[in-house]
């Protein structure tokens, strides 16, 4: 069963501003304290109001949760595909994309893990409705495999029988593996001996030397 907390109901402009100011303080606290330190009385008394009125907005912490998740996503994507239309189109621009994406998650490891690892362990994105999928979710990670697809096929020599559609969302998930293998070396107090951009550079040179 989905849930319909999600769904965007008429607001005066009061509520939209009080409903901004929710999710940015729940970004905030869990910035400061950690996923798992995210609760509704924190986020209300950082923002000056009461529970019931975050409860009003969001309807529960799973509510409020995913709307950062949403927030976070659409960062993401933004992220990604401004530093590949900063770059020179092919493979530099997936290159570009692929450091940015990886630098955008381990700068911040607890954003990470709301993106993707809270939310999914909470089962969140079920309670995303399906307009909202559609609306800000597909849309968001559609743009960013687009971008990459795009640049992948600007590549002269890229074989024909390359489905650049399925490598630019394997690049992708090379980007969110780094993440998850970063955030469960952090919560061990671990470090890989190889740097991540490094990693992600030999996988774009392999893919470079095939295409290029």
């Amino acid at each position: 069963m989905v849930s319909a907390e999600f769904k965007e109901a008429p607001l005066t402009s009061p509520d939209r501003s009080t409903r901004a100011r929710i999710a940015t303080s729940a970004r905030r606290v869990v910035a400061r304290d950690g996923v798992g330190n995210l609760t509704l009385d924190r986020v209300a008394e950082e923002v000056g109001i009461t529970k019931q009125a975050v409860l009003y907005h969001y309807g529960s912490r799973s509510g409020l949760l995913g709307e950062v998740y949403l927030n976070e996503l659409a960062a993401e994507s933004e992220t990604l595909c401004r530093a590949a239309a900063e770059a020179e189109p092919g493979v530099p621009a997936v290159r570009a994309a692929l450091r940015a994406v990886v630098a955008w998650h381990l700068e911040d490891l607890d954003r990470f893990r709301l993106t993707y690892a809270a939310n999914q362990l909470a089962r969140v994105p079920e309670q995303i409705d399906a307009a909202t999928r559609d609306a800000r979710v597909y849309p968001v990670t559609g743009r960013m495999h687009s971008t990459l697809e795009h640049n992948l096929r600007a590549s002269p020599q890229l074989p024909a029988e390359l489905d650049a559609r399925k490598l630019a969302v394997a690049i992708h998930a090379l980007a969110i593996g780094i993440g998850c293998y970063a955030g469960m070396l952090d919560a061990v107090g671990e470090t890989l001996a190889h740097d991540w951009h490094q990693v992600a550079d030999t996988l774009i040179d392999a893919l470079a030397a095939g295409i290029a």
